[in-house]
């Protein structure tokens, strides 16, 4: 067994495949479903989707071979597959060199046929194949091969999606994770204002857990006072421009204490295209607590200084109010107390030193001393200090000056912890920032801007010129056009986007916009990468711009994730609106989350309306025989963890009370560790099926019925697989019981009468060429006993998309007994008429001796009396000859000589005998052919027999002094013949029985134009035999157009033989 050759691109190939990490996971229903439509379509037992490892291939979906995980390479089929970017099919292993001797050929599972479709990645990488196989030799249709290579491509789609999805859930928690970790609240709702999520910071603050918070409105978290000015003015605000900035509210902690907060929020839609609103929420508590202590001290200021004095000792001789309401002390719990009282410990020694110095020295000294209050309570003072000196110039007390700094130095605090977060956020997540100095012309960039640009590491870190390195000015003067200001930046950008990223950077200084935007760049090595830009401008009181501050983000990796994600999600959202069953999902308590168009044209409910409720509310499914509910699918298929079907038919009852017939099926949805998160419902409106059904079966029972009562026998042949059929009133008309005759092709062969086979399969091959879909023939067939029986045999043809006949069915009616009538009524006839052909000659030689004067000349009045008699003896002998060939027709005893035939000349030979009876209208023949030749198949006899009837009709019709038209024209596989006249035309009361037996125009008696009415009839007795047909165009007042067709000369053979 010779084994499949190792790909050139191998470990690029493998790297692909593990990429997908995939091997050896859970199946899964897409693979499963796309494996069963392979399998559907292409008619197999078998099918599998193959993953070809280093040394096995691995099936992460695979039909028909229960328990079947994985096999060798080295018989593996899918490891030819991989070599090519075709189909491969094998229709019979056995017999092909490759795999005669394979292992799963001669062994279970006895392969026989395989087809495999390679699965090719975005990179070009052949991970496997997407395969069927059968058990039994056979080849796959257009249409399979066709439709096997488009789920070979979804099934690449798929695993490439199912990678993106794994990442992007990875994303995802990340950013759960970064959320948490934010320092400010942050919480999600849904339109209907229900919280979504919330951060922990959230949870900290307000002393809720998150069960308490979850599917709450936002709303109920705000004091009353709050709530209203949400409710009335910022809401409506907020859903027509999307976005509200630091809007103040205060919320209500577990414990009922007050928060005051500043609110940001926007509006998004989600992964799944629904739209929330998500809000970063500032405590500015404390900041609201410092500005009303703040306007406090400020009102206190006014009015006076905080101040405090001691003695030389440094006890307390006096303080202010402002002191004491600064420190908590009273005055009396101050004086005759050391200023020690109130160190924090935390002044720094130096500065403790130096003011000492500078006081014992009869120095003032200024600085800022950190304090503690009475309630332990740290607060700072920018205090200015003054020796005092009695009048012997001794030191007597000291006199305190002070501004309490205590908020300035908490928010220097804040401000340095805030700095250290960014620093770390900044670093961690490569975000850039840039300073931007719109007055001295500088910019600023930190180490990750220089990274995300592919510049150097921090070694390039610092300020460099912000305009272009030609001008020789240190400060230039600012301009108006900012992007050609610069260089280093503009050059970076991508062309296509360079103009609209500096015109959006211009607008942003002008005040005209935010700058928030995206852009791309290019590096020196050539590669693109996409960037995130936002930034604040900072102006004077005469609104000029002095500096904006932004960052910079890389989101190459992100957009192609999102870009991913949206095609997978925009595939996924066509796949569920495009099909035609109707598709629910809910969660796994049962709660649906969402339905498809057909189910909400099926259920009644609109998607908006089932949201929420409890699948078996909207889904009202009983058994279609008692009429109860079902068993909730939901509960059984998250108990069971798999998909569940239910095995009798029922009803789904929708809203109207309009009831379907469906057939239905719940299978789990699964998180990447097997967590059911959901069901998917999936039904099909079966109703049509069922009436259909129903519908077949009672016509099934009424054709049969209708055939028994009939008494005709059903033949049905299958061209495609080559069987037929015979019924048993078939078989029993030819005198043999259903056992004694078997279904084959050559039975018909074998019982039609010889003379009778050539002329009805060429009327059958007419049929087919000429695109016909009935014939109907009446022919002999051999009976068990010998004898020949009469057959009418008509049947249907059916082609399929090409128009190829595929199935030709029809009945067998005995005609045994009329055609014995007839036959006896012929020879009735025949008779008759050979009794009158006897005399009628006789008749007839005598009065043309006498017309010729042979026996004397005759008085004019008696030659017209025998002129009148020798034309109506002519009459009668062509009536009589007419009604001979009808009864030869009919008895089948006309004897064709079929042969290769000119019809140009036949033609020409008919006009010149025919000619002198055309003459004696006073009318000529005219035809004119640009042929030369052209060979036909029939009987030059009866061909010539069909060209005087329809000639000397022709002659007879037109009026004296015209000519009659004759064209000889090709058509597809026949040659037409058209003779016209221009006389009155055909009556249109008369047309339907023109081909009639006796059929005359004029019935009278005193009719202008003699005939037998038998001529159109016996002609189209003779062109249908010859496998040709007759018609006629004709308009009254401008003539009529008689033709027929007759089979052009071909090779030999027929489409039934």
């Amino acid at each position: 067994m010779p084994a499949a050759e190792i790909p050139s691109n191998e470990e690029q190939r493998m790297r692909a495949l593990k990429g997908l990490d995939i091997l050896d996971s859970v199946p899964e229903e897409e693979f499963d479903a796309l494996v069963n439509t392979a399998a559907i379509i292409c008619e197999t037992p078998i099918s599998a989707i193959s993953l070809v490892d280093t040394d096995r291939q691995w099936f992460k979906s695979i039909l028909g071979l229960p328990g079947v995980t994985e096999t060798p390479r080295e018989c593996a089929f899918c490891a030819h597959t991989i070599l090519g970017d075709d189909v491969l099919e094998v229709n019979d292993a056995q017999i092909d060199r490759r795999f005669l001797d394979n292992q799963l050929v001669i062994d279970n599972p006895h392969i026989r046929f395989y087809a495999g479709a390679p699965l090719v990645l975005s990179d070009g990488s052949h991970v496997g194949s997407l395969c069927v196989i059968d058990r039994q030799p056979r080849k796959l249709k257009p249409h399979q091969r066709e439709a096997l290579q488009y789920l070979a491509i979804a099934v690449s789609k798929a695993l490439e999606a199912r990678r993106a999805s794994n990442a992007l859930a990875l994303s995802q928690q990340k950013l759960v994770r970064l959320v948490d970790m934010a320092p400010a609240m942050i919480h999600s709702i849904n339109m209907e204002g229900r919280i979504i999520t919330v951060n922990d910071r959230w949870l900290e603050t307000l002393g809720y857990r998150r069960d308490e918070v979850l599917g709450q409105f936002s709303t109920s978290f705000l004091t009353e006072e709050s709530k209203a000015r949400a409710l009335t003015d910022v809401l409506p605000q907020f859903f027509a421009t999307g976005r509200c900035d630091k809007v103040p509210y205060q919320m209500v902690c577990k414990s009922g204490e007050i928060v005051d907060v500043l609110l940001s929020a926007v509006i998004e839609k989600d992964i799944t295209g629904e739209f929330i609103s998500v809000a970063v929420i500032e405590n500015i508590s404390s900041q609201k607590q410092a500005m009303r202590e703040t306007n406090s001290l400020i009102n206190a200021v006014k009015s006076q200084f905080i101040v405090s004095i001691t003695d030389a000792a440094g006890l307390f001789i006096e303080v202010n109010d402002a002191f004491c309401a600064l420190t908590g002390y009273s005055r009396d719990e101050l004086h005759g107390h050391s200023h020690k009282m109130l160190q924090s410990g935390l002044t720094a020694s130096e500065t403790l030193t130096l003011m000492w110095q500078e006081l014992l020295s009869g120095k003032s000294w200024r600085g800022e001393i950190c304090y503690r209050n009475k309630v332990g309570e740290l607060f700072w003072i920018d205090c200015l200090v003054s020796p005092l000196f009695d009048e012997r110039n001794e030191l007597d007390r000291y006199i305190f000056f002070s501004i309490d700094i205590t908020e300035r130095i908490k928010q220097n605090v804040l401000n340095q912890t805030n700095a250290e977060r960014m620093f770390l956020a900044t670093n961690s997540g490569g975000i850039g920032v840039f300073d931007l100095d719109l007055e001295n012309g500088t910019v600023n960039w930190d180490g990750w801007m220089y990274r995300l640009y592919g510049l150097h590491d921090a070694n390039d870190l610092g300020v460099y010129e912000l305009w272009d390195e030609a001008t020789t000015e240190t400060v230039p003067e600012p301009r108006q056009n900012i992007g050609a200001s610069l260089p280093l930046w503009r050059s970076y950008l991508h062309p296509l986007d360079r103009k609209r990223t500096i015109k959006e950077l211009q607008e942003a200084i002008n005040g005209v916009r935010d700058f928030n935007t995206e852009f791309r760049i290019i590096w020196r090595d050539g590669s693109i990468h996409y960037l995130r830009a936002t930034a604040v401008v900072t102006k004077d009181a005469q609104g000029k711009a002095l500096r904006m501050v932004g960052a910079n983000w890389d989101v190459t990796e992100l957009r192609s994730l999102s870009e991913k994600l949206a095609a997978h999600d925009e595939l996924m959202r066509v796949t569920l609106l495009s099909i035609t069953d109707a598709v629910v999902t809910t969660d796994s308590g049962g709660i649906i989350t969402w339905l498809n168009g057909v189910a909400e044209k099926l259920s009644g409910w609109t998607n908006a309306e089932a949201q929420g409720l409890p699948v078996m509310q909207v889904l009202n499914i009983v058994y279609q025989e008692s009429g109860l509910p079902i068993e909730d699918p939901i509960a059984k298929c998250v108990s069971r963890n798999e998909s569940v079907k239910h095995r009798y038919p029922h009803v789904l009852v929708s809203r109207n009370g309009s009831r379907h017939g469906i057939e239905d099926s719940a299978a789990p949805i699964r998180n990447d560790i097997g967590k059911v998160l959901g069901v998917l419902i999936v039904l099909r409106d079966v109703t049509e099926i069922r009436l259909s059904a129903q519908k077949l079966k009672f016509s099934e029972e009424r054709f049969n019925l209708a055939v028994l009562g009939a008494n005709d026998g059903l033949w049905d042949r299958d061209v495609l697989n080559g069987t037929v059929y015979y019924s048993p009133r078939w078989k029993s008309m030819l005198g043999y019981e259903e056992y004694e005759l078997e279904n084959s092709v050559t039975v018909w062969d074998e019982h039609v009468h010889p003379q009778d086979r050539i002329w009805v399969v060429r009327n059958v091959d007419h049929c087919i060429a000429t695109n016909g879909d009935r014939f109907s023939n009446e022919y002999r067939m051999r009976h068990k006993d010998g004898h020949y029986v009469w057959i009418l045999d008509r049947g249907l043809i059916l082609r399929d998309n090409q128009g190829v006949p595929v199935r030709f069915i029809g009945f067998h009616t005995d005609i045994s007994q009329q055609k014995q009538v007839e036959k006896l009524k012929s020879e009735f006839i025949s008779t008759v008429s050979h009794e009158l052909r006897t005399p009628l000659t006789s008749i007839s030689a005598s009065l043309g001796l006498l017309e010729a004067g042979v026996f004397g000349e005759l008085v004019p009045k008696a030659l017209g009396l025998i002129s009148i008699a020798s034309k109506n003896a002519k009459r009668l002998t062509t009536l009589v000859n007419d009604i001979l060939d009808m009864e030869k027709l009919l008895s089948g005893t006309v004897v064709f000589h079929t042969d290769e035939i000119d019809m140009v000349e036949l033609i020409q030979q008919a006009v010149g005998m025919n000619e002198e009876y055309a003459a004696s209208y006073g009318a000529h023949y005219h035809f004119a052919s640009t042929l030369e030749h052209l060979a036909v198949i029939g009987d030059k006899d009866r061909l010539m027999q069909v060209m005087a009837n329809l000639m000397s009709n022709a002659a007879k019709f037109t009026p004296s002094g015209e000519r009659v038209e004759i064209r000889l024209l090709v058509l597809d596989k026949m040659a037409k013949i058209e003779i016209q006249d221009f006389g009155a035309g055909v009556p249109i009361e008369f047309r339907s029985r023109i081909f009639s037996e006796f059929a005359q125009a004029d019935g009278s008696d005193t009719r202008q134009q003699g005939g037998t009415g038998l001529g159109l009839n016996i002609s189209k007795k003779l062109v249908a035999r010859m496998g040709g047909e007759i018609g006629f165009e004709s308009e009254v007042g401008a003539g009529s157009t008689f033709w027929f067709t007759v089979p052009l000369s071909v090779p030999a053979g027929s489409f039934l033989s």
